[in-house]
């Protein structure tokens, strides 16, 4: 694993704008405070076995000298190989309007976003800004950090386009109405549409390779899988794979809307969750292995630990993980409902919650410590060499470092 100078650690996380913040006069559970389940989560297990694949996939494309799209990488794990600080401080704060867009982190610690007027920022390791380009109508995506160091956006009025950090366009395609980020893999960027469609586009490339329709209802950004497998869920409760060149493979009939994309684990295990509160883990072949009730919808991603437990936050104001056995290994209570997780290599679990507070728990669902952001916390942290950043309601960008 990479461990950071100073034990230090790069956190970008987006602070939803919008809405008043839950309990944020109230302290956070105190250190050491955990939550056991009150129930099992059923027979069922979860694939238990030694990993068979890696914990990304093909990353053709992309930057991954730090964070450089939601999830990580094509899989969506969440995983991180920077091990998270043990007491972060603060270390800088900008003021700026953004948006609930995911940040990115490429190269050399420079942090990426979109504003909520749909222009890209792009500033350094220390919050100061380096530019703010017009990229298209707002609300765009976040960005995805790509090898070429230039970044690609998807925006509300249906164009994919390649930027470069000084705000240079390259390329731009116009492929319908985008609701989720982008993925990038194998050499070919992947866009969900709010008309149910899956677009495959070649990096520089003038037209779509292929568009795949038969979801009914907006579609989670895709997970690319190591064989290029493209999973995704929809707003009419299915989970699908496609083959790399867009045919069904299989699907998956969900209890309900799949609102944030499914994460793919070393053995093919892929984990998402619901609105109608529960959290799923499936095979590679499309059959279930293991599901558990939360009390609330499912709010975040999944994230998968170093020891393949499954990790998602629900609107009941907790954060579930769930181990390979299929039982749950702790469930950590906030005072609001929290935000896409992500997980180092000790198993630490690092995540925002809405009453406005980032936290660290270890593997037991202990916490190892909690910092105020002053407002909602609900996008991913975004592991670094340099920091931790965050994108606050309150038009600021946070960083956070040991």
């Amino acid at each position: 694993m990479r461990r950071l100078a100073l034990a230090s650690v790069l956190v970008a996380v987006a602070l939803g704008l919008g809405g008043a913040p839950a309990c944020s006069s109230d302290d956070p559970p105190a250190p050491g405070a955990r939550l056991d389940a009150g129930a099992e989560a059923g027979d069922a297990r979860a694939d238990a076995s030694a990993p068979t694949g890696s914990i990304c996939g093909d990353t053709s494309g992309l930057d991954t000298s730090g964070w450089p799209m939601r999830g990580g990488c094509p899989k969506r794990p969440s995983s991180t190989e920077f091990t998270a600080p043990p007491s972060p401080q603060q270390t800088f704060k900008t003021p700026l309007d953004l948006g609930p867009a995911q940040p990115v982190v490429a190269k050399d610690g420079v942090i990426a976003a979109v504003a909520a007027d749909g222009s890209l920022l792009v500033s350094g390791p220390d919050g100061k800004k380096k530019g703010q380009y017009p990229v298209g109508a707002s609300p765009a995506s976040g960005p995805v950090a790509l090898a070429d160091q230039s970044l690609l956006v998807a925006t509300a009025d249906g164009k994919l386009l390649q930027v470069s950090l000084e705000g240079v366009t390259s390329w731009t395609i116009s492929i319908g109405t985008v609701g989720v980020d982008p993925v990038v893999a194998r050499g070919r960027v992947f866009v969900g549409g709010a008309d149910g469609s899956v677009t495959a586009v070649p990096l520089g490339a003038a037209a779509a390779a292929w568009t795949n329709r038969d979801a009914k209802g907006a579609t989670t950004g895709a997970s690319v899988d190591d064989d290029g497998t493209v999973v995704f869920g929809s707003a009419d409760g299915k989970l699908r794979a496609l083959t790399a060149e867009g045919a069904p493979k299989w699907s998956f009939d969900a209890d309900g809307k799949i609102l944030h994309p499914p994460a793919i684990g070393r053995s093919g295990s892929i984990c998402f969750g619901t609105d109608a509160g529960t959290i799923f883990v499936v095979g590679p072949d499309g059959k279930e292995r293991l599901r558990d009730k939360t009390g609330g919808a499912i709010t975040t991603g999944c994230a998968i630990g170093p020891d393949a437990t499954m990790i998602a936050g629900s609107a009941d104001k907790s954060l579930y993980a769930i181990g390979p056995d299929g039982k749950r290994a702790f469930v950590y209570r906030t005072l609001g409902a929290p935000g896409s997780p992500v997980v180092d290599p000790e198993g630490t679990v690092v995540f925002g919650s809405e009453d406005t507070k980032l936290y660290a728990v270890g593997k037991s669902g202990l916490l190892r410590w909690a910092q105020s952001a002053g407002s909602p916390v609900r996008a991913q942290p975004a592991p670094s060499p340099n920091a931790a950043v965050v994108v606050a309601a309150d038009k600021a960008l946070f960083a956070f470092g040991q």
